[in-house]
C-alpha cells in the first residue's frame, strides 16, 4: 500500500514538473487576456488540489485499515488463557444420623384396643360408672392384687375406677403402682313382697316340687301364706331386718306353730329353717325363672 502511494507521488509530481517547464516556453498573451504565467499557475493550483484530494481520500480508505490491523496485532499479543479446573482433594459426604426422640411418660397411662366398661370392682357384679373407649387414654393409679385390672381416674367422671385388663395397654411407669384389694361385693336389692314358689322339707332332703307361697311386706312388717295343697296353709309373721336380706318370725297351722328364719340368696331366691319342737326343717323358695336354691337349708 505505502509502494502504490509512492507511485502516485511520483508521477504527480513529474506532471507539475512538466507544466512548469512548459510554461516557461508558452508565448506570451495578448492584452486584454490572461498571461502565459497566469494561465500556468491556474494548472499549478489545479495540480495540487488534484494531488491534496488523492491524499484525503487515500488517507480515508487506509486508515481504518491500520487500524484494524493495528487492532489485530494487539489480539495477537493477548495470551489465551485457558481454565482447567483441579480438585485438590476429593469431597467427603458425612451422613447425619437420624435421631429418634422416645417420649418418656412420667406417668402410667392405659388404652384399649376395644371400648372396655369401668365399674367400682373388677367383675361385673360391680356397678358401671364409666367406659374406656379406644383412641381414649386414662391415668392408672393402681392394679388389683391379681394383676388382672387397672385402677385408673375415672374417662367419664369423678374419682376412680375398675378397667378389666384384658383390652388394655398400659405404658409408663407401672412397676411401682400399688396394689389394692377389691371393695365389698355390692348387695343387690333384694324384694320380699310377691309371689313366689316354696318348699319345706327336711334337711339334707333336696326341694320338693315347691307350693305357691304369697308375702306381703309394710315397711318391716313381713307377713306370708303358704299354699300345702289339700286346704292346708301356713302363715308366717315376722319382721324384716335392717339390711333386708334376712327375716325372721313365726309360722303356724290350722293346730302348729313353731319359728323361721329367712335368708336372701340372690335377687330370685330365698334358703331358711323352721322349726316345730325339737326338730329343724329346710325352707326355701324362688320365682322370676330361678330354680330351687341348693341348698334349701341354710343354718
Amino acid at each position: 500500500m505505502i509502494k502504490i502511494r509512492l507511485r502516485v507521488f511520483v508521477i504527480l509530481s513529474m506532471i507539475l514538473m512538466s507544466l512548469v517547464l512548459e510554461g516557461c516556453n508558452l508565448p506570451m498573451m495578448q492584452e486584454g487576456g490572461s498571461s502565459d504565467y497566469e494561465l500556468l499557475q491556474i494548472q499549478v493550483d489545479q495540480t495540487m488540489i488534484a494531488i491534496q484530494a488523492f491524499k484525503m481520500s487515500e488517507t480515508a480508505r487506509v486508515e481504518p485499515a491500520i487500524a484494524t490491523d493495528e487492532l489485530t496485532s494487539l489480539d495477537t499479543l493477548i495470551p489465551t488463557l485457558t481454565l482447567t479446573p483441579r480438585f485438590t482433594s476429593t469431597p467427603t459426604i458425612t451422613l447425619i444420623p437420624t435421631i429418634t426422640l422416645t417420649t418418656t411418660l412420667d406417668r402410667p397411662m392405659v388404652s384399649v384396643s376395644q371400648n372396655t366398661n369401668c365399674r367400682i370392682g373388677p367383675g361385673t357384679v360391680y356397678d358401671i360408672v364409666g367406659a374406656l373407649l379406644v383412641g381414649e387414654t386414662a391415668e392408672i393409679v393402681a392394679k388389683s392384687e391379681d394383676g388382672g385390672y387397672w385402677i385408673i381416674q375415672n374417662p367419664d367422671g369423678a374419682g376412680e375406677c375398675w378397667l378389666w385388663g384384658y383390652y388394655a395397654t398400659a405404658v409408663g411407669p407401672i412397676e411401682g403402682l400399688p396394689t389394692v384389694m377389691p371393695p365389698p361385693t355390692p348387695t343387690p336389692a333384694f324384694y320380699w313382697a310377691g309371689s313366689w314358689t316354696a318348699s319345706i322339707v327336711h334337711v339334707g332332703d333336696p326341694p320338693g316340687p315347691g307350693r305357691p307361697m304369697t308375702i306381703t311386706v309394710d315397711d318391716k312388717n313381713f307377713s306370708a301364706s303358704m299354699d300345702l295343697g289339700c286346704g292346708g296353709m301356713v302363715n308366717l309373721v315376722g319382721m324384716i331386718d335392717d339390711d333386708c336380706l334376712s327375716v325372721s318370725g313365726t309360722w303356724s297351722d290350722t293346730h302348729r306353730t313353731g319359728s323361721f328364719v329367712l335368708f336372701a340368696f340372690g335377687t330370685n331366691q330365698f334358703q331358711g329353717r323352721y322349726v316345730y319342737g325339737t326338730d329343724m326343717y329346710a325352707w326355701c323358695g324362688w320365682r322370676g325363672g330361678a330354680g330351687a336354691p341348693s341348698p334349701c337349708y341354710r343354718e
